[in-house]
C-alpha cells in the first residue's frame, strides 16, 4: 500500500501535468505528474491519494474529454499497475481527512476496501464535535478500480 498525504493539483487545460506536490529540491520541482506516473510501474495493491481533487480527470470539471478516456491521477496509478486507488473529488479538510484515513486504514485490517471506506465515511458522518458531519467533510473520497 502507498499513502500520499500531500497537496494535489488538477490542471484542466493540461491534464498530463496534474500532479501531487512534494518538497522541491534544486534538482527536482517537487511535482509528481500524471505523465510521470503513466511511465512508472507501481506494485502496490492500493494507492491512497489523500490530497485535494486527486479523483478528478480531464472533462470532470465541466468540459468533455477528448478521446474515450479521462486523464487524471487516479487513472494514471491504475495504468501504472495499481488495482485500487482512493482519491478525492474536491478540496478536502485536513482535520477530517486525517480522521477518515485513520479509520479507513484501521478498517482495512478486517474489511474489504470498499467496506472499509464506507465505514470510515459513515463514522465521520455520524461524528459530533470538532469535525462536521456535513457531506463536504466525509464524501469527497472514492474508491476507483478493484473494490475487494
Amino acid at each position: 500500500m502507498l499513502l500520499f498525504s500531500t497537496h494535489g493539483e488538477m490542471i484542466e487545460s493540461a491534464p498530463l501535468e496534474s500532479n501531487l506536490r512534494f518538497t522541491p529540491t534544486p534538482q527536482d520541482d517537487g511535482k509528481l505528474t500524471v505523465s510521470e506516473i503513466f511511465d512508472m510501474e507501481v506494485k502496490a495493491n492500493l494507492v491512497t491519494l489523500s490530497a485535494c481533487e486527486t479523483g478528478l480527470a480531464r472533462g470532470s470539471k465541466g468540459g468533455f474529454p477528448q478521446g474515450d478516456d479521462l486523464v487524471g491521477l487516479s487513472r494514471a496509478f491504475i495504468h501504472a499497475g495499481t488495482p485500487s486507488v482512493v482519491a478525492s473529488l474536491w478540496k478536502v479538510s485536513d482535520e477530517a481527512t486525517v480522521e477518515m484515513m485513520r479509520s479507513f486504514y484501521r478498517n482495512l485490517q478486517t474489511m474489504p476496501k470498499a467496506e472499509a471506506l464506507q465505514q470510515a465515511q459513515l463514522g465521520l458522518a455520524k461524528s459530533s464535535g470538532m469535525i462536521s458531519s456535513h457531506p463536504y467533510f466525509w464524501a469527497p473520497f472514492i474508491l476507483v478500480g478493484d473494490w475487494k
